[in-house]
Parts: structure tokens; C-alpha cells; sequence
């Protein structure tokens, strides 16, 4: 069976400038090259769309496609209290050389959150 990051990387959802966005966040992993940007459309604080621009590797892409699928229907003042942990659970299972892309969804969210 083929990681759930792959199949996203392969395929990518929600891989656009979101024109109408409410949020938009940017976010680069220096130790990488990693880099991202989140637009979130949010109606009283819940999340109703995301997309997302990635110039990264495969695990960052896939990372970014999946979470843009799970973010619909959350809160926006609830994304900086999610950890590398519960990001983990949304994306499945990384190799450990490839979990730098869950920092650079981490620190794309908080960024979202502040916003």
C-alpha cells in the first residue's frame, strides 16, 4: 500500500492560489528549501475551503495536498493548538528524513492562526 503523502504528491488536491481567501499564510523551512503558502476562505471562524502553493519535496506536497482536504469544517482559532503529533495522525505515517514537511505545516497553520 503506498504512503497517503504519495498518493497526494502524485496527485495533489487543492494545489491554487485560492483568489477569495481570507488568509493567506507563507512559511519556508530554511534547512530544506521548503517552501509554502495556505489560503484559507473561513466563514465565522471555521475554515470553508484551502488550497495551497509548495515549491518542496514530495513529503511536503503531499503533506500540504492532504491537510488542505482535512482543514474544511475546522476552526481557524483552533489551528495553533495543534501539534506535530495531531498533524502526524492527519498525514500518516512520514519517513523520518521526511518529517520536516510537518514543521512547515505546523508553522504554516500558526501563521494562518494569527492572521
Amino acid at each position: 500500500m503506498t504512503d497517503p503523502y504519495l498518493v497526494h504528491f502524485r496527485d495533489p488536491k487543492n494545489a491554487f492560489e485560492l483568489e477569495d481567501a481570507d488568509v493567506v499564510a507563507s512559511a519556508e523551512n530554511p534547512a530544506c528549501g521548503d517552501h509554502g503558502r495556505l489560503f484559507l476562505r473561513v466563514r465565522e471562524d471555521r475554515i470553508e475551503h484551502a488550497s495551497f502553493l509548495c515549491r518542496g519535496c514530495s513529503a511536503a506536497i503531499g503533506t500540504l495536498s492532504l491537510l488542505t482536504e482535512w482543514l474544511p469544517g475546522r476552526r481557524l482559532s483552533e489551528l495553533d493548538a495543534l501539534t506535530l503529533d495531531d498533524l502526524a495522525d492527519v498525514v500518516g505515517p512520514l519517513p523520518s528524513a521526511k518529517k520536516h514537511a510537518l514543521r512547515l505545516a505546523k508553522d504554516l497553520l500558526s501563521r494562518a492562526a494569527k492572521a
